[in-house]
């Protein structure tokens, strides 16, 4: 395909747009991970992680397939009509806030998955510290080892 000043408007208006309608998806995912680590479903948390990275690994070939189209708007952004642009900030906006709530979402979820791994180790520490405390004294009561049984 020819790179024009119309057609780099058209493809990049279509990727803007399927940008939005992924990062939208990808917020999703993203809150239902939260619900997913919120409610110990790791299997579930794992479908959601695949399914976010196949639509971030989309949104990046997206990304790589209209650089040609980038690069000719950037050149050429003096010609391109004022209405247009103002279009396309919109749409470039939208995408932006669209990644500042999920990079929100995830700080959040990484945040939450911290606490339970800091919870989960200090529970496995207490049981650590339990197991030798009885290791030390022993299964045998001390009282019971000086108590004259004789009586």
């Amino acid at each position: 395909m020819e790179v024009n000043l119309s057609n780099s408007i058209q493809v990049l208006s279509e990727v803007l747009d399927r940008q939005i309608l992924m990062y939208k998806e990808v917020f999703n995912i993203s809150m239902e991970q939260e619900k997913a680590i919120e409610e110990d479903n790791e299997i579930r948390l794992i479908e959601l992680i695949d399914a976010k990275n196949d639509l971030m690994n989309k949104a990046n070939d997206i990304n790589i397939s209209a650089s040609q189209f980038r690069e000719y708007w950037d050149n050429n952004f003096v010609d391109i009509p004022s209405q247009i642009k103002e279009n396309m900030k919109g749409k470039v906006s939208e995408v932006s806030a669209l990644i500042k709530k999920i990079l929100v979402c995830d700080e959040r979820t990484k945040q939450i998955i911290e606490n339970i791994s800091t919870e989960k180790n200090a529970t496995n520490l207490k049981k650590n510290n339990i197991k030798k405390l009885k290791s030390a004294y022993g299964s045998t009561p001390i009282k019971d080892q000086f108590i004259d049984k004789s009586k």
